[in-house]
C-alpha cells in the first residue's frame, strides 16, 4: 500500500482515492488506446479493438451485450476523475504543507 508521511488519516485518505481512481482504470485505457464506434443504444460510443493470443483473434466491441456509453454517462465518469484528482493534488499540497510546517 501507499503510505505517506506516516500519518494514518492521509493513508487512508490515499488509499480511498486509489481504490476510486482504479475502478475506471480500464476504462482510462480503453480511451487511450482503442478505436471507437457507434453502440447500441441511441447516440452511444462503444471501443473497438482486437486482441490476439497465441495466434487467435478476439475482437471486442461488436457484440450487443458490450458495454457502450451516452455522452452523459462519460461527462459524469469524467467529473468524478477530476474530483478525484482534486482530491489528490490537495492531499498533497496537505502533507507538503505539513511537511514544510514541521522542518521549520
Amino acid at each position: 500500500m501507499v503510505q505517506i508521511g506516516g500519518d494514518e488519516k492521509h493513508n487512508v485518505v490515499m488509499k480511498t482515492i486509489i481504490v476510486d481512481f482504479n475502478k475506471y482504470y480500464a476504462l482510462i485505457n480503453v480511451i487511450a488506446h482503442n478505436t471507437w464506434i457507434t453502440g447500441h443504444r441511441e447516440g452511444s460510443v462503444k471501443s473497438l479493438n482486437i486482441s490476439v493470443r497465441g495466434g487467435k483473434a478476439k475482437i471486442k466491441g461488436v457484440h450487443l451485450e458490450e458495454v457502450d456509453y451516452q455522452i452523459y454517462e462519460l461527462l459524469i465518469i469524467e467529473k468524478t476523475l477530476n474530483d478525484l484528482y482534486k482530491a489528490l493534488a490537495d492531499l498533497m499540497l496537505s502533507v507538503s504543507s505539513i511537511k514544510s510546517s514541521v522542518k521549520k
